[in-house]
């Protein structure tokens, strides 16, 4: 009768708002499982893509060194050989002006040879006159130095000339350990500014490798910090749209769901409000006198499950079939 026919409708509608519900289920979990897979390839393509930049980042850094350290040769090699030209060209003007030197040092050698000779025949003619002059004082002498006056002098003399010898060996010595010690100052000044030197290159080094790992730190971290909020980005629209299309289909099965429970209190509790219309035997139908409205709002959802849980529990007796009363 019209409670078999109302309850085969309801298993119908129920059925099919299952079955829209399950693919609704299969459709987000597919959607759910093609995201992970985006992002994982998503990830890897990034990934990839780096280190392939960075391979090449690197290579060419390589090459431009090796370039550089082939123009620093050729740079040396062509520097060497105009030092060399340089170098030759002046040895050959020096060469030139020692030979000129030299020319002009045997005719001046030649014309002073020339003046001493003559210079050294005068005086072997005065040396002649004095040595015959000399002899006659030498025999004066003799005769006027009898006593110990000469022994006397020559002592004085011997004296004097021993500790002019000593000063001179003594003032030797001390300028000698002057000097000594003066290229022992300048030698540990040079030690230790040379030490100075290489501590302040190394602590430069030092610096400019931390200020360069430190810069490919902060590069790597704006980099991944960008790459993550795009992904959160996309992550968040992706979310979004799942649930607002989760949200219609909750609303949709709120909508039918409260429909098939208004029909079910409406059949158990007041049969009177439904009239049957046979007016048309072809076109049998339907109609609840009294609509009712359904509220759009997912906020309601636990309400309604409530009200169908009480529904459950207070469910009336089934009614006994016409041919067994």
């Amino acid at each position: 009768g019209i409670q078999d026919v109302k309850s085969e409708y309801n298993k119908k509608l129920l059925s099919k708002i299952l079955a829209r519900w399950r693919s609704q289920v299969k459709i987000q979990k597919l959607a759910t499982d093609l995201n992970v897979q985006a992002e994982l390839l998503h990830r890897a393509t990034l990934l990839r893509r780096v280190l392939s930049g960075w391979l090449a980042h690197t290579e060419q850094r390589a090459r431009d060194h090796i370039i550089k350290l082939e123009l620093l040769a050729e740079g040396k090699i062509v520097l060497q050989a105009l030092r060399m030209n340089q170098t030759f060209t002046r040895w050959k003007e020096r060469a030139v002006a020692e030979i000129r030197d030299r020319e002009l040092r045997d005719v001046a050698d030649q014309h002073h040879r020339r003046k001493i000779m003559i210079a050294a025949l005068a005086g072997f003619r005065l040396n002649v006159e004095l040595q015959f002059k000399k002899m006659l004082l030498g025999r004066k002498r003799d005769n006027f130095v009898s006593d110990r006056v000469t022994k006397k002098f020559f002592a004085k003399w011997t004296d004097a000339h021993r500790e002019r010898t000593v000063e001179r060996n003594q003032t030797g010595r001390a300028l000698w350990f002057w000097c000594v010690t003066l290229e022992h100052k300048a030698l540990r000044a040079w030690i230790s500014y040379t030490q100075y030197r290489k501590k302040k290159r190394r602590t430069y080094s030092a610096a400019l490798q931390d200020r360069r790992q430190y810069l490919i730190q902060t590069g790597l971290r704006e980099w991944i910090n960008s790459v993550t909020l795009v992904e959160e980005t996309r992550s968040r629209a992706a979310l979004l749209a799942v649930t607002q299309q989760t949200y219609r289909a909750n609303e949709l099965a709120l909508k039918w769901g409260r429909h098939w429970r208004n029909l079910v209190k409406c059949g158990a509790r007041r049969p009177a409000r439904n009239k049957l219309i046979s007016n048309d035997k072809e076109n049998n139908r339907l109609l609840i006198t009294k609509p009712f409205s359904v509220k759009s709002n997912f906020a309601e959802t636990p309400k309604f499950y409530e009200d169908f849980k009480s529904l459950k529990n207070s469910r009336p007796a089934p009614k006994i079939p016409k041919f067994l009363a």
